[in-house]
Protein backbone atom coordinates (compact mmCIF):
# COMPACT_ATOMS: atom_id res chain seq x y z
CA UNK A 1 0.00 0.00 0.00
CA UNK A 2 1.36 3.39 -0.92
CA UNK A 3 -1.37 5.89 -0.04
CA UNK A 4 -0.28 9.04 1.77
CA UNK A 5 -2.19 11.85 0.00
CA UNK A 6 1.09 13.69 -0.40
CA UNK A 7 0.31 14.86 -3.90
CA UNK A 8 -2.44 17.18 -2.67
CA UNK A 9 0.30 19.79 -2.33
CA UNK A 10 1.45 19.59 -5.95
CA UNK A 11 -1.00 22.21 -7.21
CA UNK A 12 -0.51 24.56 -4.23
CA UNK A 13 2.64 26.05 -5.76
CA UNK A 14 0.75 27.79 -8.56
CA UNK A 15 -2.49 29.50 -7.59
CA UNK A 16 -2.27 32.97 -9.11
CA UNK A 17 -5.32 33.67 -11.26
CA UNK A 18 -4.69 33.39 -14.96
CA UNK A 19 -1.36 31.64 -14.54
CA UNK A 20 -1.23 28.49 -16.58
CA UNK A 21 2.43 27.77 -16.16
CA UNK A 22 5.13 28.90 -13.79
CA UNK A 23 8.74 29.96 -14.16
CA UNK A 24 10.72 28.56 -17.03
CA UNK A 25 13.80 26.47 -16.48
CA UNK A 26 17.35 27.62 -16.87
CA UNK A 27 18.28 24.31 -18.50
CA UNK A 28 18.90 23.95 -22.22
CA UNK A 29 16.64 22.31 -24.79
CA UNK A 30 16.29 18.56 -24.19
CA UNK A 31 18.61 16.50 -26.37
CA UNK A 32 17.35 13.54 -28.39
CA UNK A 33 18.45 11.10 -25.68
CA UNK A 34 16.83 13.22 -22.99
CA UNK A 35 13.60 13.32 -24.97
CA UNK A 36 13.66 9.53 -25.13
CA UNK A 37 13.81 9.49 -21.33
CA UNK A 38 10.96 12.00 -21.12
CA UNK A 39 8.85 9.91 -23.47
CA UNK A 40 9.62 6.78 -21.48
CA UNK A 41 8.44 8.48 -18.29
CA UNK A 42 5.29 9.71 -20.01
CA UNK A 43 4.59 6.26 -21.42
CA UNK A 44 5.21 4.33 -18.21
CA UNK A 45 3.40 6.93 -16.16
CA UNK A 46 0.37 6.56 -18.39
CA UNK A 47 0.55 2.79 -18.12
CA UNK A 48 0.62 3.00 -14.32
CA UNK A 49 -2.50 5.17 -14.41
CA UNK A 50 -4.29 2.95 -16.88
CA UNK A 51 -3.77 -0.16 -14.76
CA UNK A 52 -4.85 1.64 -11.59
CA UNK A 53 -8.01 3.09 -13.15
CA UNK A 54 -9.00 -0.36 -14.41
CA UNK A 55 -8.56 -1.79 -10.93
CA UNK A 56 -10.56 1.08 -9.46
CA UNK A 57 -13.43 0.40 -11.83
CA UNK A 58 -13.59 -3.14 -10.45
CA UNK A 59 -13.65 -1.67 -6.92
CA UNK A 60 -16.68 0.41 -7.88
CA UNK A 61 -18.44 -2.28 -9.90
CA UNK A 62 -18.18 -4.78 -7.05
CA UNK A 63 -18.86 -2.15 -4.34
CA UNK A 64 -15.63 -2.99 -2.53
CA UNK A 65 -15.42 0.60 -1.29
CA UNK A 66 -12.29 2.24 0.22
CA UNK A 67 -10.68 -1.05 1.24
CA UNK A 68 -10.26 -1.85 -2.44
CA UNK A 69 -9.31 1.62 -3.69
CA UNK A 70 -6.68 1.90 -0.97
CA UNK A 71 -4.70 -1.05 -2.39
CA UNK A 72 -2.50 -0.23 -5.34
CA UNK A 73 -2.98 -2.53 -8.31
CA UNK A 74 -0.13 -5.00 -8.73
CA UNK A 75 -0.17 -4.28 -12.45
CA UNK A 76 0.33 -0.58 -11.70
CA UNK A 77 3.24 -1.48 -9.45
CA UNK A 78 4.71 -3.62 -12.23
CA UNK A 79 4.51 -0.72 -14.68
CA UNK A 80 6.21 1.48 -12.12
CA UNK A 81 9.02 -1.03 -11.85
CA UNK A 82 9.52 -0.90 -15.61
CA UNK A 83 10.10 2.84 -15.25
CA UNK A 84 12.51 2.30 -12.35
CA UNK A 85 14.44 -0.10 -14.58
CA UNK A 86 15.18 2.83 -16.91
CA UNK A 87 16.43 5.19 -14.18
CA UNK A 88 20.03 6.03 -13.13
CA UNK A 89 22.15 3.05 -12.23
CA UNK A 90 20.46 0.78 -14.78
CA UNK A 91 21.99 1.93 -18.04
CA UNK A 92 18.45 2.56 -19.28
CA UNK A 93 16.94 5.44 -21.22
CA UNK A 94 16.91 7.70 -18.15
CA UNK A 95 20.51 7.05 -17.12
CA UNK A 96 21.34 9.89 -16.68
CA UNK A 97 18.19 11.93 -16.07
CA UNK A 98 17.59 15.10 -18.07
CA UNK A 99 17.86 18.44 -16.30
CA UNK A 100 14.10 18.88 -16.26
CA UNK A 101 10.90 17.21 -17.38
CA UNK A 102 11.20 13.89 -15.55
CA UNK A 103 10.34 13.64 -11.87
CA UNK A 104 12.69 11.73 -9.60
CA UNK A 105 12.83 9.25 -7.98
CA UNK A 106 10.74 7.02 -10.21
CA UNK A 107 8.56 6.04 -7.25
CA UNK A 108 7.33 9.64 -7.05
CA UNK A 109 5.98 9.26 -10.59
CA UNK A 110 4.34 5.93 -9.79
CA UNK A 111 2.86 7.09 -6.49
CA UNK A 112 1.71 10.40 -7.90
CA UNK A 113 -0.12 8.83 -10.83
CA UNK A 114 -1.68 6.17 -8.60
CA UNK A 115 -2.80 8.83 -6.14
CA UNK A 116 -4.36 10.85 -8.96
CA UNK A 117 -6.22 7.85 -10.34
CA UNK A 118 -7.52 6.96 -6.89
CA UNK A 119 -8.37 10.61 -6.37
CA UNK A 120 -11.02 10.41 -9.09
CA UNK A 121 -12.91 7.73 -7.17
CA UNK A 122 -12.46 9.42 -3.80
CA UNK A 123 -13.48 12.84 -5.06
CA UNK A 124 -16.63 11.51 -6.72
CA UNK A 125 -17.69 8.91 -4.14
CA UNK A 126 -16.29 10.48 -0.98
CA UNK A 127 -13.13 10.00 1.01
CA UNK A 128 -13.18 7.29 2.25
CA UNK A 129 -15.11 5.66 -0.55
CA UNK A 130 -18.38 4.16 0.68
CA UNK A 131 -22.05 3.79 -0.11
CA UNK A 132 -21.62 2.27 -3.59
CA UNK A 133 -24.11 -0.47 -4.42
CA UNK A 134 -22.79 -3.58 -6.14
CA UNK A 135 -23.80 -3.77 -9.77
CA UNK A 136 -25.00 -0.15 -9.93
CA UNK A 137 -24.75 0.67 -13.64
CA UNK A 138 -24.51 4.42 -13.15
CA UNK A 139 -21.66 4.23 -10.64
CA UNK A 140 -19.90 1.82 -12.99
CA UNK A 141 -20.38 4.26 -15.87
CA UNK A 142 -18.78 7.05 -13.85
CA UNK A 143 -15.78 4.87 -13.01
CA UNK A 144 -15.52 3.57 -16.57
CA UNK A 145 -15.76 6.92 -18.35
CA UNK A 146 -13.74 8.73 -15.72
CA UNK A 147 -10.93 6.20 -15.94
CA UNK A 148 -11.02 6.26 -19.74
CA UNK A 149 -10.90 10.05 -19.85
CA UNK A 150 -7.96 10.00 -17.44
CA UNK A 151 -6.07 7.52 -19.62
CA UNK A 152 -6.94 9.39 -22.82
CA UNK A 153 -5.64 12.67 -21.42
CA UNK A 154 -2.34 11.06 -20.40
CA UNK A 155 -2.03 9.53 -23.85
CA UNK A 156 -2.68 12.92 -25.46
CA UNK A 157 -0.08 14.48 -23.19
CA UNK A 158 2.54 12.00 -24.33
CA UNK A 159 1.65 12.72 -27.95
CA UNK A 160 1.92 16.48 -27.45
CA UNK A 161 5.36 16.15 -25.88
CA UNK A 162 6.57 13.83 -28.67
CA UNK A 163 5.27 16.18 -31.36
CA UNK A 164 6.85 19.32 -29.89
CA UNK A 165 9.55 20.69 -32.20
CA UNK A 166 11.68 21.51 -29.16
CA UNK A 167 11.30 21.10 -25.43
CA UNK A 168 13.03 24.26 -24.32
CA UNK A 169 11.96 24.22 -20.69
CA UNK A 170 9.37 22.82 -18.32
CA UNK A 171 6.88 25.35 -19.68
CA UNK A 172 6.68 23.36 -22.94
CA UNK A 173 5.46 20.32 -21.03
CA UNK A 174 3.12 22.37 -18.86
CA UNK A 175 1.51 23.73 -22.01
CA UNK A 176 1.02 20.16 -23.16
CA UNK A 177 -1.04 19.52 -20.03
CA UNK A 178 -3.61 22.07 -21.19
CA UNK A 179 -3.44 20.68 -24.72
CA UNK A 180 -4.10 17.15 -23.49
CA UNK A 181 -7.14 18.16 -21.45
CA UNK A 182 -8.61 20.00 -24.43
CA UNK A 183 -7.79 17.22 -26.92
CA UNK A 184 -10.73 16.09 -29.05
CA UNK A 185 -10.44 12.49 -27.89
CA UNK A 186 -10.35 13.56 -24.24
CA UNK A 187 -13.44 15.73 -24.62
CA UNK A 188 -15.03 12.94 -26.64
CA UNK A 189 -14.93 10.69 -23.58
CA UNK A 190 -16.54 13.49 -21.61
CA UNK A 191 -19.40 13.51 -24.12
CA UNK A 192 -19.88 9.78 -23.58
CA UNK A 193 -19.98 10.36 -19.82
CA UNK A 194 -22.76 12.90 -20.32
CA UNK A 195 -24.64 10.49 -22.56
CA UNK A 196 -24.45 7.83 -19.85
CA UNK A 197 -25.72 10.26 -17.24
CA UNK A 198 -28.63 11.19 -19.50
CA UNK A 199 -29.62 7.52 -19.80
CA UNK A 200 -32.40 7.35 -17.21
CA UNK A 201 -32.43 3.56 -17.38
CA UNK A 202 -28.83 3.54 -16.24
CA UNK A 203 -28.78 6.69 -14.09
CA UNK A 204 -32.20 7.37 -12.55
CA UNK A 205 -31.11 9.65 -9.67
CA UNK A 206 -28.56 12.34 -8.91
CA UNK A 207 -26.24 12.55 -7.24
CA UNK A 208 -25.30 9.03 -8.24
CA UNK A 209 -25.83 6.47 -5.49
CA UNK A 210 -22.66 6.43 -3.36
CA UNK A 211 -21.67 9.97 -4.36
CA UNK A 212 -23.78 11.69 -1.71
CA UNK A 213 -20.68 12.61 0.31
CA UNK A 214 -18.39 13.35 -2.63
CA UNK A 215 -17.54 16.61 -4.33
CA UNK A 216 -20.51 16.25 -6.70
CA UNK A 217 -23.07 15.84 -3.93
CA UNK A 218 -24.75 19.09 -4.96
CA UNK A 219 -25.11 18.03 -8.60
CA UNK A 220 -28.73 16.94 -8.96
CA UNK A 221 -29.04 16.75 -12.74
CA UNK A 222 -27.35 14.61 -15.36
CA UNK A 223 -25.60 17.61 -16.92
CA UNK A 224 -24.25 19.09 -13.71
CA UNK A 225 -23.11 15.73 -12.38
CA UNK A 226 -21.31 14.91 -15.64
CA UNK A 227 -19.61 18.31 -15.59
CA UNK A 228 -18.57 17.91 -11.98
CA UNK A 229 -17.18 14.40 -12.50
CA UNK A 230 -15.44 15.53 -15.68
CA UNK A 231 -13.79 18.43 -13.86
CA UNK A 232 -12.54 16.01 -11.22
CA UNK A 233 -10.94 13.87 -13.93
CA UNK A 234 -9.30 16.94 -15.48
CA UNK A 235 -7.93 17.91 -12.07
CA UNK A 236 -6.48 14.48 -11.38
CA UNK A 237 -5.14 13.98 -14.89
CA UNK A 238 -3.34 17.32 -14.60
CA UNK A 239 -2.03 16.29 -11.18
CA UNK A 240 -0.74 13.03 -12.66
CA UNK A 241 1.04 14.84 -15.49
CA UNK A 242 2.71 17.14 -12.98
CA UNK A 243 3.77 14.07 -11.01
CA UNK A 244 5.41 12.64 -14.13
CA UNK A 245 7.26 15.78 -15.19
CA UNK A 246 7.85 17.52 -11.87
CA UNK A 247 6.04 20.49 -13.40
CA UNK A 248 3.58 22.94 -11.93
CA UNK A 249 0.79 23.30 -14.45
CA UNK A 250 -2.05 25.06 -12.65
CA UNK A 251 -4.47 22.20 -12.16
CA UNK A 252 -6.87 24.34 -10.16
CA UNK A 253 -7.29 26.60 -13.17
CA UNK A 254 -7.34 23.84 -15.75
CA UNK A 255 -10.05 21.70 -14.17
CA UNK A 256 -12.83 24.25 -14.63
CA UNK A 257 -11.28 27.49 -15.84
CA UNK A 258 -11.25 29.15 -12.41
CA UNK A 259 -8.81 29.42 -9.51
CA UNK A 260 -11.24 28.30 -6.82
CA UNK A 261 -9.38 25.50 -4.99
CA UNK A 262 -11.70 22.94 -6.57
CA UNK A 263 -8.77 20.74 -7.57
CA UNK A 264 -7.49 18.61 -4.71
CA UNK A 265 -9.08 20.80 -2.03
CA UNK A 266 -7.58 20.52 1.41
CA UNK A 267 -9.93 18.51 3.63
CA UNK A 268 -11.82 20.46 6.28
CA UNK A 269 -9.84 20.10 9.52
CA UNK A 270 -11.14 21.66 12.71
CA UNK A 271 -7.86 22.47 14.42
CA UNK A 272 -9.30 23.96 17.64
CA UNK A 273 -7.61 25.44 20.72
CA UNK A 274 -4.48 23.82 22.09
CA UNK A 275 -1.86 24.51 24.72
CA UNK A 276 1.75 25.18 23.84
CA UNK A 277 3.88 24.63 26.92
CA UNK A 278 6.69 27.14 26.69
CA UNK A 279 9.95 25.38 27.48
CA UNK A 280 13.01 23.83 25.91
CA UNK A 281 14.89 26.51 23.99
CA UNK A 282 12.24 29.18 24.68
CA UNK A 283 13.79 32.51 25.59
CA UNK A 284 13.54 36.27 25.43
CA UNK A 285 16.76 37.77 24.10
CA UNK A 286 16.75 41.52 24.70
CA UNK A 287 18.89 43.58 22.33
CA UNK A 288 19.76 47.14 23.32
CA UNK A 289 22.68 49.31 24.37
CA UNK A 290 23.16 47.29 27.56
CA UNK A 291 24.33 43.72 26.87
CA UNK A 292 21.99 41.27 28.59
CA UNK A 293 22.00 37.47 28.67
CA UNK A 294 18.99 35.71 27.13
CA UNK A 295 16.24 35.06 29.66
CA UNK A 296 14.62 31.60 29.76
CA UNK A 297 10.89 31.81 29.08
CA UNK A 298 8.41 29.57 30.85
CA UNK A 299 4.63 29.37 30.91
CA UNK A 300 2.09 28.47 28.25
CA UNK A 301 0.23 29.99 25.34
CA UNK A 302 -3.03 29.06 23.67
CA UNK A 303 -3.01 28.44 19.92
CA UNK A 304 -6.60 28.79 18.73
CA UNK A 305 -7.32 27.99 15.06
CA UNK A 306 -10.51 27.48 13.11
CA UNK A 307 -11.39 24.97 10.41
CA UNK A 308 -9.30 24.78 7.26
CA UNK A 309 -10.80 26.04 4.03
CA UNK A 310 -10.27 24.24 0.70
CA UNK A 311 -7.00 26.13 0.22
CA UNK A 312 -5.65 24.58 3.42
CA UNK A 313 -5.73 27.79 5.47
CA UNK A 314 -7.34 28.51 8.83
CA UNK A 315 -7.54 31.63 10.96
CA UNK A 316 -5.52 31.52 14.21
CA UNK A 317 -4.92 33.55 17.33
CA UNK A 318 -2.31 33.13 20.06
CA UNK A 319 -2.47 34.37 23.64
CA UNK A 320 -0.59 33.93 26.90
CA UNK A 321 -2.27 31.54 29.32
CA UNK A 322 -2.73 32.26 33.03
CA UNK A 323 -0.79 32.77 35.20
CA UNK A 324 1.61 34.10 32.55
CA UNK A 325 5.34 33.84 32.03
CA UNK A 326 7.65 33.88 35.04
CA UNK A 327 8.76 37.39 36.03
CA UNK A 328 11.64 38.48 33.79
CA UNK A 329 14.49 40.05 35.74
CA UNK A 330 15.85 42.85 33.55
CA UNK A 331 19.37 43.86 34.62
CA UNK A 332 18.34 43.58 38.31
CA UNK A 333 16.51 46.89 37.82
CA UNK A 334 12.94 45.79 37.18
CA UNK A 335 10.69 42.84 36.45
CA UNK A 336 8.86 42.61 33.14
CA UNK A 337 5.57 40.90 33.98
CA UNK A 338 3.97 39.03 31.08
CA UNK A 339 0.41 37.95 31.86
CA UNK A 340 -2.77 37.15 29.90
CA UNK A 341 -4.28 40.08 28.02
CA UNK A 342 -7.06 41.75 30.00
CA UNK A 343 -9.35 42.94 27.23
CA UNK A 344 -7.20 43.65 24.20
CA UNK A 345 -7.20 41.48 21.10
CA UNK A 346 -4.52 41.12 18.46
CA UNK A 347 -4.99 40.82 14.69
CA UNK A 348 -5.98 37.35 13.54
CA UNK A 349 -3.21 35.25 12.05
CA UNK A 350 -3.16 32.13 9.92
CA UNK A 351 -1.99 28.56 9.71
CA UNK A 352 -1.24 27.29 6.21
CA UNK A 353 -1.64 23.53 6.36
CA UNK A 354 -0.64 22.80 2.77
CA UNK A 355 1.94 25.56 2.42
CA UNK A 356 2.49 28.18 -0.23
CA UNK A 357 1.51 31.41 1.51
CA UNK A 358 4.22 33.88 2.48
CA UNK A 359 4.13 34.15 6.27
CA UNK A 360 7.56 35.41 7.29
CA UNK A 361 7.74 38.59 9.38
CA UNK A 362 9.99 41.65 9.18
CA UNK A 363 9.82 44.26 11.96
CA UNK A 364 11.67 47.57 11.75
CA UNK A 365 11.69 50.07 14.60
CA UNK A 366 12.75 53.69 14.21
CA UNK A 367 13.37 55.90 17.22
CA UNK A 368 12.73 59.62 16.61
CA UNK A 369 11.36 59.47 13.11
CA UNK A 370 10.68 63.20 13.35
CA UNK A 371 8.63 65.80 15.26
CA UNK A 372 4.99 65.23 16.21
CA UNK A 373 2.31 67.27 17.91
CA UNK A 374 0.02 64.40 18.91
CA UNK A 375 -0.43 60.67 18.65
CA UNK A 376 -2.43 61.28 15.46
CA UNK A 377 0.29 63.25 13.70
CA UNK A 378 2.83 60.60 14.70
CA UNK A 379 0.65 57.88 13.18
CA UNK A 380 0.42 59.88 9.94
CA UNK A 381 4.20 60.22 9.76
CA UNK A 382 4.70 56.57 10.62
CA UNK A 383 2.22 55.47 7.94
CA UNK A 384 4.19 57.38 5.31
CA UNK A 385 7.47 55.92 6.54
CA UNK A 386 6.17 52.34 6.57
CA UNK A 387 4.57 52.59 3.13
CA UNK A 388 0.95 52.69 4.30
CA UNK A 389 -1.15 52.46 7.43
CA UNK A 390 -1.48 48.70 7.00
CA UNK A 391 2.27 48.37 7.55
CA UNK A 392 2.30 50.29 10.85
CA UNK A 393 2.66 47.97 13.82
CA UNK A 394 2.89 50.73 16.41
CA UNK A 395 3.59 54.43 16.73
CA UNK A 396 4.01 56.75 19.69
CA UNK A 397 4.48 60.49 20.09
CA UNK A 398 6.75 61.06 23.09
CA UNK A 399 5.17 63.26 25.70
CA UNK A 400 1.61 61.94 25.20
CA UNK A 401 -0.31 59.15 26.91
CA UNK A 402 -0.73 55.91 24.99
CA UNK A 403 -4.47 55.38 25.61
CA UNK A 404 -7.75 57.22 26.02
CA UNK A 405 -7.61 60.94 25.29
CA UNK A 406 -3.83 60.80 24.73
CA UNK A 407 -3.23 63.68 27.10
CA UNK A 408 0.14 65.46 27.24
CA UNK A 409 2.36 63.92 29.92
CA UNK A 410 5.78 63.85 31.53
CA UNK A 411 5.51 60.64 33.55
CA UNK A 412 3.90 57.22 33.39
CA UNK A 413 2.26 57.93 36.74
CA UNK A 414 0.44 60.91 35.25
CA UNK A 415 -1.13 58.74 32.53
CA UNK A 416 -1.96 55.99 35.02
CA UNK A 417 -3.82 58.56 37.12
CA UNK A 418 -5.85 59.51 34.06
CA UNK A 419 -6.43 55.86 33.12
CA UNK A 420 -4.68 56.59 29.83
CA UNK A 421 -2.04 53.87 29.88
CA UNK A 422 1.57 55.04 30.08
CA UNK A 423 3.51 58.06 28.88
CA UNK A 424 5.41 57.60 25.61
CA UNK A 425 9.07 58.50 26.17
CA UNK A 426 11.24 58.29 29.29
CA UNK A 427 9.87 59.90 32.44
CA UNK A 428 10.65 63.60 32.69
CA UNK A 429 13.75 63.55 30.51
CA UNK A 430 12.39 62.41 27.15
CA UNK A 431 12.98 64.12 23.85
CA UNK A 432 9.35 65.23 23.85
CA UNK A 433 7.22 65.63 20.74
CA UNK A 434 9.14 63.17 18.60
CA UNK A 435 7.61 60.18 16.83
CA UNK A 436 8.75 56.61 17.47
CA UNK A 437 7.61 54.23 14.73
CA UNK A 438 7.53 50.45 14.24
CA UNK A 439 6.78 48.97 10.82
CA UNK A 440 5.81 45.39 10.05
CA UNK A 441 5.77 43.36 6.86
CA UNK A 442 3.85 40.14 7.48
CA UNK A 443 4.55 38.57 4.10
CA UNK A 444 8.28 38.08 3.58
CA UNK A 445 10.54 35.12 2.94
CA UNK A 446 9.01 33.24 0.02
CA UNK A 447 6.45 30.44 -0.05
CA UNK A 448 5.99 28.75 3.30
CA UNK A 449 6.19 25.01 4.00
CA UNK A 450 3.10 23.09 5.05
CA UNK A 451 2.02 23.85 8.61
CA UNK A 452 3.43 27.36 8.78
CA UNK A 453 1.78 29.38 11.53
CA UNK A 454 1.74 33.15 11.93
CA UNK A 455 -0.02 34.92 14.79
CA UNK A 456 0.31 37.88 17.11
CA UNK A 457 0.73 36.83 20.72
CA UNK A 458 -1.67 38.72 23.00
CA UNK A 459 -0.44 39.50 26.50
CA UNK A 460 -0.54 42.15 29.21
CA UNK A 461 2.76 43.80 30.15
CA UNK A 462 3.55 45.65 33.35
CA UNK A 463 6.82 46.67 34.98
CA UNK A 464 7.61 46.31 38.69
CA UNK A 465 10.76 47.64 40.38
CA UNK A 466 13.47 45.55 42.02
CA UNK A 467 13.41 45.05 44.98
CA UNK A 468 9.98 46.74 45.18
CA UNK A 469 7.73 44.88 47.57
CA UNK A 470 9.82 41.71 47.13
CA UNK A 471 6.85 39.99 45.50
CA UNK A 472 7.64 39.19 41.88
CA UNK A 473 4.93 40.37 39.49
CA UNK A 474 2.17 40.34 42.08
CA UNK A 475 0.67 43.57 40.71
CA UNK A 476 1.12 45.36 44.02
CA UNK A 477 3.80 47.84 42.98
CA UNK A 478 3.41 48.37 39.22
CA UNK A 479 5.61 51.25 38.08
CA UNK A 480 4.70 51.13 34.40
CA UNK A 481 1.49 49.76 32.93
CA UNK A 482 2.30 49.09 29.29
CA UNK A 483 -1.04 47.29 29.01
CA UNK A 484 -2.31 44.76 26.51
CA UNK A 485 0.32 44.17 23.85
CA UNK A 486 0.83 42.09 20.71
CA UNK A 487 4.04 40.32 19.67
CA UNK A 488 4.19 39.06 16.06
CA UNK A 489 5.25 35.41 15.82
CA UNK A 490 5.86 33.02 12.93
CA UNK A 491 7.19 29.54 12.35
CA UNK A 492 8.77 30.79 9.13
CA UNK A 493 11.48 33.47 9.55
CA UNK A 494 11.25 36.59 11.72
CA UNK A 495 13.67 39.47 11.18
CA UNK A 496 13.80 42.61 13.31
CA UNK A 497 15.87 45.70 14.01
CA UNK A 498 15.73 49.05 15.80
CA UNK A 499 17.41 51.93 13.97
CA UNK A 500 18.55 55.13 15.64
CA UNK A 501 18.43 53.30 18.95
CA UNK A 502 18.36 55.61 21.96
CA UNK A 503 18.35 58.47 19.43
CA UNK A 504 22.04 57.84 18.86
CA UNK A 505 22.04 58.21 15.09
CA UNK A 506 21.43 56.17 11.96
CA UNK A 507 24.65 54.17 12.20
CA UNK A 508 25.27 50.45 12.87
CA UNK A 509 26.39 51.34 16.41
CA UNK A 510 22.83 52.31 17.21
CA UNK A 511 21.14 49.37 15.53
CA UNK A 512 19.67 46.90 18.01
CA UNK A 513 21.03 44.38 17.25
CA UNK A 514 23.69 45.58 14.76
CA UNK A 515 22.63 44.42 11.31
CA UNK A 516 19.34 43.09 12.67
CA UNK A 517 18.27 39.63 13.80
CA UNK A 518 16.97 36.67 11.80
CA UNK A 519 15.34 33.69 13.52
CA UNK A 520 13.65 30.71 11.88
CA UNK A 521 11.01 28.51 13.45
CA UNK A 522 9.62 25.02 12.96
CA UNK A 523 6.16 24.58 11.36
CA UNK A 524 3.24 22.67 12.82
CA UNK A 525 1.86 19.33 11.78
CA UNK A 526 -1.76 20.37 11.31
CA UNK A 527 -3.18 16.91 11.94
CA UNK A 528 -1.12 16.52 15.09
CA UNK A 529 -2.08 20.00 16.26
CA UNK A 530 -5.76 19.24 15.73
CA UNK A 531 -5.19 16.23 17.98
CA UNK A 532 -3.92 18.51 20.77
CA UNK A 533 -0.25 17.93 20.07
CA UNK A 534 1.48 21.31 19.79
CA UNK A 535 4.93 19.94 20.57
CA UNK A 536 7.78 20.51 18.11
CA UNK A 537 6.32 23.84 16.96
CA UNK A 538 8.80 26.71 17.27
CA UNK A 539 7.60 30.29 16.86
CA UNK A 540 9.93 33.26 16.42
CA UNK A 541 9.18 36.95 16.71
CA UNK A 542 9.99 40.24 18.37
CA UNK A 543 8.49 43.07 20.40
CA UNK A 544 10.05 46.53 20.27
CA UNK A 545 9.90 48.97 23.18
CA UNK A 546 11.21 52.53 23.22
CA UNK A 547 12.59 54.63 26.08
CA UNK A 548 12.57 52.00 28.82
CA UNK A 549 14.62 52.47 31.99
CA UNK A 550 17.58 50.98 30.10
CA UNK A 551 16.80 52.50 26.72
CA UNK A 552 15.28 51.12 23.52
CA UNK A 553 14.83 47.36 23.47
CA UNK A 554 14.32 44.84 20.70
CA UNK A 555 13.00 41.80 22.57
CA UNK A 556 13.50 38.67 20.46
CA UNK A 557 11.01 36.00 21.47
CA UNK A 558 11.54 32.30 20.81
CA UNK A 559 8.68 29.98 21.76
CA UNK A 560 9.64 26.30 21.73
CA UNK A 561 6.45 24.30 22.30
CA UNK A 562 6.92 21.20 24.42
Amino acid sequence: MMKDRKFRSIIAACLSAGALVVATSAFADLSDDERKCSDTANKRGRNVGNQEQKANRTCVKDALQEACVAVTSQKAIDQGQKLTDEFPGTGGKCDPLPGFGVNSPSTDIRDGVVEASDGIIRDVFGDPVDGIVAGDKCADAVAKRGGKKFDTALKAFRGCAKDAADILNIGTLETCVATALADAKTTGVQAKLLADMNNTGKCPVFPVVGAEDGQCSGSVTAATFATCAGDIVDCQACTAMNAITGGNANCDLLDNGAVDFSCNPYPALNIGTHKCTVGGASQIDIKGALPLPPLPATGAIDIDCGTTTPDGKAACTCEVQAPGFGGLNIASLFYACVKPAISGVCPTGEIDCDGGNVLGIDIEGRRNLGPCASQGTCLTSCSAFCGGAANVFDSGCEGFCTDGANSACLTDAACAGLTEGSCDGPDGVGLGNVCDCTCIDSAVGGASPAGTLQCQLAFNLTVEPIPGNSMICDGGDVSINVGDTCAPLTTQTATSIIRNGNNGGLTPAFEFPPGGSSLSGVPADCTALAGSNASAITLQGAAIFYASTIGDLNSLLSVDCQ
